[in-house]
Formats: structure tokens, sequence, C-alpha cells
């Protein structure tokens, strides 16, 4: 059993893959394909109101706010290879993460 690192992520580069250069699809089904709780980047309340949700292959956002605020925010999370988080750089972000410009 592969477990996060000290950020939170798998190590995607290796675990995945067999001795014989195969796909461990049991290992991918587990980590990867279950459905898991949403967590959001560090900072603020775990428990969020959300107000929309938006999502692509390789991205989710999420509209929400704090508990007992009025202000929502925005947060995205997923691949990040042509910075279409909006986060100003090309970071992979496994967590929802507040998109700052937009405060």
């Amino acid at each position: 059993m592969i477990d996060r690192n000290e950020k939170g992520e798998f190590d995607l580069k290796k675990p995945y893959v067999n001795k014989d250069k195969t796909y461990d699809h049991v290992f991918i089904r587990e980590k990867f394909l279950k459905p898991a709780p949403v967590r959001f980047a560090v900072g603020g309340s775990q428990k969020k109101t959300v107000l929309t949700v938006a999502c692509g292959s390789f991205h989710l956002l999420v509209v929400a706010r704090e508990p007992n605020q009025f202000q929502s925010k925005l947060y995205s999370s997923g691949l990040n290879q042509y910075g279409q988080l909006g986060h100003g750089d090309q970071v992979t972000r496994h967590e929802l993460t507040p998109v700052s410009f937009l405060f």
C-alpha cells in the first residue's frame, strides 16, 4: 500500500506500474477511482458551504464560503500544466486551493 507524502500527494511515478511494466489496476482503482471527501487546502474551515461545483476531466472548481460568512470564494484543484487553475503557476493541486487573484 502506498501512502501519501507530507504534502498529501501520491507518488505518481512508479507505484502504479508493476515490475513487468503493466499498470496495477487494483492500485489505480483503490487510490484514484474511489469516491473520497474533497479536501480544502490549509487555512479556513474544512466545513464550507458549497454554492456550486464545476469539473472537467482533470480539474475541479468550487464556489464556497466559510460558515457564517457572506463572501464566497473560488477554489480549484487538479492538473495545471498550462496554468488553467488560475493560480499563476503550473503546480498540480491535490486540494481545493483558493484562486487568490479574485479576492
